[in-house]
């Protein structure tokens, strides 16, 4: 997977979660409460979640080299709109087609909208939800009786793949972005409990990864860990002095302020700066989008955080100081030299000012997979690929690469 894809599946994921994700809510036909539901289309009706949602959809679709991409109704519309404008970016000009729940009495009378598939013809389905499987597997018949195959189902969440093996009577594949379970959900939506009947939780968040990942200052190691609602643990000696929940897909921890300050930011764009020695939280910023990154500054209570959105913002004492876009997304914490902020876009390596956020330089980013930064003697800055390997080194002040020269 690519660094693009990480901070598009990590975008998602976290737009999935804040915004679609409803413990506790919702109601079955029969009027029956659920115990959680899961609404998509909260989540990715914004532009950059949609066009988010349409590349990764495709990338699952684009091994089957449809013809044709179709949905179902209000769930299936835009979706196929930002799959078919994917497959477009990648040089595939597909048609669309939408199946309504009847056909129309007035007009042409149809009962699919755009241009229906036909023989011959290879359709994916796009869906943003699949539980039972009867919508999408009564599309899949659609298609079949006009005399088009339909290769492969693929949506955003599946609900229950580790059981499914194929739609309904159509046997038509399914393939997804994630399961319920990857999103760190457990227990099924129609369960409910005497806790939800009187307002609990009826349902259990997971994380699964437990692994963390840790930062030293003196004798003090910082570890963020997922599970749990993600925490941020101070241990001295391997004993944990204190534990804080600092919020789901949290950052590596940072630390600086000459020490002073341990911050991290998390899935829900929140940056959080804690007194390292009691773990008090000093402040908290909003700033925008998941954070896919945070770098402390080392002599002030600022912390730079690199949006998976593509934007650095320094963030102080309860307040955004500055942002500034370096492209269409990031995947690593910035780093800090003299006085510059370096991140990592898609396409360049970036610097800008520590006071302002003003550009000072961009070099072009070499080909190839880059993962990670790193800050080494002199004042340059290290870019490897994902084999570990030097691929860039810059000077941070003046942005002249020194290499490759």
């Amino acid at each position: 997977m690519t660094d693009a894809e990480r901070a598009e599946h990590r975008l998602l994921r976290t737009a999935l979660l804040a915004h679609g994700f409803h413990p506790g809510e919702g109601h079955r036909a029969d009027g029956r409460p659920l115990g959680w539901i899961l609404d998509a289309r909260e989540s990715v009706l914004r532009g950059s979640v949609l066009e988010a949602a349409g590349r990764l959809l495709w990338a699952l679709a684009r091994k089957d080299e449809p013809d044709t991409v179709g949905g179902v109704g209000v769930s299936g519309a835009p979706l196929v709109g930002a799959v078919l404008l994917a497959a477009r970016a990648d040089g595939r000009d597909l048609d669309g087609f939408l199946q309504r729940p009847a056909a129309k009495p007035y007009g042409l009378r149809r009962a699919i909208e755009g241009r229906p598939p036909g023989p011959g013809r290879v359709a994916v389905l796009v869906d943003d939800l699949v539980q039972s499987g009867s919508t999408l597997d009564a599309l899949a018949r659609a298609v079949t009786a006009t005399g088009g195959r339909v290769a492969a189902a693929v949506v955003l969440v599946d609900l229950h793949p580790a059981v499914r093996r194929g739609l309904g009577t159509s046997g038509v594949l399914v393939r997804s972005v994630f399961s319920a379970a990857e999103l760190g959900i457990r227990g099924e939506p129609h369960r409910t409990s005497n806790a939800q009947s009187a307002g609990g939780a009826g349902y259990r968040r997971t994380d699964l990864d437990g692994a963390g990942t840790a930062v030293r200052l003196g004798d003090r190691v910082f570890v963020t860990i997922s599970a749990d609602g993600g925490q941020l643990i101070c241990r001295i000696g391997g004993e944990a002095r204190w534990c804080r929940i600092v919020g789901t897909d949290v950052t590596a921890p940072a630390v600086g302020n000459c020490g002073e300050t341990v911050a991290v930011g998390n899935g829900h764009g929140t940056v959080i700066a804690l007194d390292p020695a009691s773990g008090t939280r000093g402040w908290r910023v909003d700033v925008g989008s998941a954070v896919a990154g945070v770098v402390c500054d080392p002599g002030r209570e600022v912390v730079y955080a690199a949006r998976c959105d593509g934007v650095v913002v320094a963030a102080g004492e309860g307040r955004c100081r500055w942002q500034r876009r370096i492209g269409r997304w990031t995947a690593t914490a910035p780093v800090v030299v003299a006085d510059v902020v370096v991140a990592l876009g898609p396409s360049h390596l970036v610097g800008v000012s520590r006071e302002e956020g003003q550009l000072r330089w961009v070099v072009p980013r070499p080909p190839g997979p880059a993962s990670t930064l790193l800050m080494a003697a002199g004042g340059s800055v290290v870019v490897t690929n994902a084999a570990g390997e030097v691929a860039l080194v810059v000077d941070a002040v003046t942005g002249r690469p020194a290499y490759p020269g």
